[in-house]
């Protein structure tokens, strides 16, 4: 696997994208995938575990990218 090369100043943003779907966006799905089943909506249902899907997908991605990354610190930045 090919190692992704991030300065210091991207990996930072990644791992505020990364706090931020799991702090807001994961909640959220949860939420709205509760609501829906009450609601019983098939289609709407789905929407709801796409989205939730689709945030832990990403997760995985930003957790993988991060421990494989190289860092670049200073005169890149």
């Amino acid at each position: 696997m090919t190692k992704a090369i991030l300065t210091s100043t991207g990996a930072n943003r990644i791992k505020t994208e990364l706090e931020h779907i799991k702090s807001f966006h994961v909640e959220r799905c949860a939420r709205r995938v509760e609501e829906e089943r009450k609601n019983g909506s098939t289609r709407s249902i789905r929407d709801a575990l796409d989205e939730q899907e689709f945030f832990q997908r990403r997760i995985v991605y930003l957790e993988n990218l991060l421990s494989s990354a190289k860092i670049l610190e200073g005169r890149y930045e």
